[in-house]
């Protein structure tokens, strides 16, 4: 059984929640967003663009946003396989947010 908190690989971490959610529309800087993957395709979209619009990077895409001077609005990680692998890319990520931990 678990509840909102559960331990994983380093710590505790929380859910998501509604609140969290209306938390980040109240954030947004854009009308649109840009959900980023790190396909070869993605190196494609002008980065003019992704920086006029909240971008959501997702796995590996969070190095070549960063190496371009891309700010995400959120980093999303989907394969915690890709945690182990390139854990370094998460943490540079999140020294070069101003991280916010939803307390309870």
């Amino acid at each position: 059984m678990h509840d909102k908190h559960t331990s994983f690989l380093w710590g505790s971490v929380n859910f998501i929640t509604h609140a969290d959610v209306l938390q980040l529309i109240a954030k947004r800087t854009a009308e649109d967003c840009i959900i980023f993957l790190s396909g070869p395709t993605s190196r494609k979209t002008p980065l003019s663009l992704l920086r006029m619009k909240d971008v959501i990077a997702v796995n590996g895409s969070v190095q070549y946003l960063l190496n371009n001077n891309v700010k995400p609005f959120l980093y999303l990680l989907t394969d915690v396989r890709f945690l182990h692998r390139r854990r370094e890319d998460f943490y540079n990520f999140s020294r070069k947010q101003s991280v916010h931990y939803r307390q309870s």
